[in-house]
């Protein structure tokens, strides 16, 4: 099969977000959530204020899934407010990941399970996998940051203004008629956990549109992503910490490069270990020949895979979207198609590429012999590192966890 090298025929931006949003419904095989309003909030003080004042706000239900509720800094101030508002009746269920059940964050679970706060352990996925807040099924939050996000806590509190702090911690503001998409997710997550369901509550109230943003709650979100990068005729802007990204992915990329696509791939290589930026580097050699550009960057690994396509096609990734082998656990993928949104992420795109180093193909064709063979040797390592377990291994491992569920 050949490489196609033309561009695609150029559309102004209702034709291609018609384009967009047909291939993403063929890939739901159902219609598009429409009528969302979607907000990006950027860096740690602006999402934990924005979050705690909708906690302060409910006032029938919480729906929480995070990996753990750091027992220091805004987490601790979370949690407070949790008690607080599970005191004045609000139900509260909260879906925490294996790391949650380690010291000191144990303690913090005991004080809220004594408060009355339902807890429901993940032990089978990804501790990273997934961060939502929904609250009375009415506005939604979700994105890649941890919970032990380093804002201090008197300035979340005292609604100081947000700074830059080392990392992104960028999470999605949702309201509008996806919101009970995802409030539908979380309660079948729940209920196949812990085998039963969270407390009753109103989880489903009538959602009026609140914006234009259409959306889709992707189970495998991999063939939408490669089918938007087949469509996109103008531009690509990605950001992953994968050390792994799927090999379709690579191959969509250096086709859309070819046909005049302007690629931007971002990784934050600059502050993972020594052999993990061995093992990414070992991706660049094909992409740059296919013309990608390829930036490092030299803050905290992003926890998120962000990716904007011709500034309409746009998703926060949680886990799975861009990783090669996406565990079955993973949890589903938002995608948005919004002029708006793909223009908050682009500008953070944007600042990121300002703070990072590009790697050119001359430059890489002039790294020394030490190097290439290092990046054959942690490319082979995390082959082993990564190799899929067998059926026979895979079944011991769910026995295992429902014995310890």
């Amino acid at each position: 099969m050949t490489t196609p090298t033309r561009p695609l025929p150029r559309l102004d931006t209702s034709q291609a977000l018609a384009r967009h949003a047909a291939a993403l419904q063929q890939a739901l095989q159902a219609p598009l959530a429409e009528g969302n309003r979607i907000e990006a909030l950027h860096d740690s003080p602006a999402v934990w204020r924005a979050m705690l004042e909708a906690v302060d706000a409910a006032r029938d239900h919480i729906n929480l899934e995070r990996c753990v509720l750091d027992a220091d800094g805004p987490g601790q101030e979370l949690a407070r407010r949790l008690v607080n508002k599970r005191r004045q009746g609000v139900k509260v269920n909260l879906l925490h990941g294996r790391c949650g059940a380690r010291e000191p964050g144990s303690r913090l679970l005991q004080s809220l399970r004594e408060a009355g706060v339902q807890l429901c352990c993940d032990r089978t996925g990804d501790d990273a996998a997934s961060r939502l807040l929904i609250v009375d099924g009415k506005l939604a939050f979700t994105g890649g940051a941890p919970a032990a996000a380093c804002a201090p806590p008197a300035a979340v509190r005292a609604g100081g203004p947000a700074r830059a702090l080392p990392g992104h911690d960028t999470h999605l503001r949702i309201e509008g008629p996806v919101v009970a998409q995802l409030q539908q997710r979380f309660i079948e997550r729940w209920s196949a956990l812990a085998g039963q369901r969270p407390y009753l509550a109103r989880y489903f109230p009538r959602l009026p549109a609140a914006g234009r943003a259409r959306s889709a709650l992707l189970d495998a979100a991999q063939p939408a992503l490669l089918r938007a990068i087949g469509l996109a005729q103008d531009r690509i802007s990605i950001a992953t910490a994968r050390l792994r990204p799927a090999r379709g992915l690579l191959h969509a990329l250096a086709q859309a490069a070819r046909r005049g696509v302007a690629v931007k791939l971002l990784l934050p290589a600059g502050n993972m270990g020594w052999w993990a930026r061995q093992a990414v580097r070992a991706h660049y050699a094909p992409l740059l020949k296919a013309g990608v550009r390829l930036f490092e960057g030299q803050r905290a690994p992003l926890l998120a895979d962000a990716v904007v396509i011709d500034g309409l096609w746009a998703s926060l990734g949680r886990q799975g979207l861009l990783a090669r082998g996406a565990s079955p656990c993973a949890a589903a993928e938002l995608v948005t198609l919004d002029e708006r949104l793909g223009a908050e992420l682009e500008a953070a795109f944007a600042e990121d590429l300002r703070r990072s180093t590009e790697i050119t193909l001359a430059a890489w064709r002039r790294r020394g012999p030490l190097q290439r063979m290092a990046e054959l040797a942690a490319r082979g390592l995390l082959a082993l590192r990564f190799r899929p377990a067998s059926p026979r291994a895979l079944s011991a491992r769910r026995s295992t966890r429902n014995t310890g569920r």
